[in-house]
């Protein structure tokens, strides 16, 4: 049920597997329970923020360089506690064009949802920058049907010529934005 001490996640097409095992090699975002954030509190936000990172590079021994605002809500107050946290950089649900570089890494917003109707004319769009940064969340994908829809989006865009898959963390890396973010390993 994905509540059992973070060991299990039942959100891969309704099977429970093993968390460890699925994401050891996958670069891990920190987020925290929405219910409990607000941008106005900044001792709860730094709180939870510190500690849901701490959490999740013990549990995966892996850095976590991203984070992404609960429900898109963050403020200056916020950004600086992540900064402060560690991330490299935060993810916003603003969706834009142009989404890299961003004016500020701790607003870093993406091109679009992958559930949006206009998901390949913002791919196409997205061409004339560089780089196109969907994202998503797996408990959406509440039946067979959205898994494959996204799955085909996954296979187009591997098949792609032009297209390089690449981890969010290094691309803020090579453009030497990282720098910006005390803390970051």
């Amino acid at each position: 049920d994905g509540k059992t001490a973070g060991l299990l996640l039942s959100h891969y097409k309704g099977k429970t597997v093993d968390v460890q095992i699925a994401l050891k090699d996958f670069p891990l975002v920190g987020d925290i329970k929405v219910e409990r954030f607000s941008v106005d509190a900044e001792h709860d936000a730094r709180r939870d923020v510190m500690e849901g990172r701490d959490r999740l590079q013990q549990h995966f021994n892996q850095p976590v360089l991203g984070f992404a605002y609960p429900g898109g809500a963050y403020s200056d107050t916020v950004k600086t506690v992540v900064r402060e946290a560690g991330h490299t950089y935060a993810r916003t649900v603003v969706q834009v064009l142009r989404c890299f570089p961003p004016e500020d890494p701790m607003a870093f917003h993406p091109n679009c949802h992958h559930e949006v109707t206009d998901f390949w004319d913002r791919y196409e769009k997205a061409r004339e920058s560089g780089v196109f940064y969907f994202w998503g969340h797996s408990y959406e994908f509440v039946d067979d049907r959205m898994w494959s829809l996204f799955e085909d989006k996954i296979k187009r865009i591997s098949n792609d010529s032009g297209a390089e898959w690449g981890i969010v963390a290094d691309l803020f890396a090579w453009a030497g934005l990282s720098r910006e973010c005390k803390g970051t390993t």
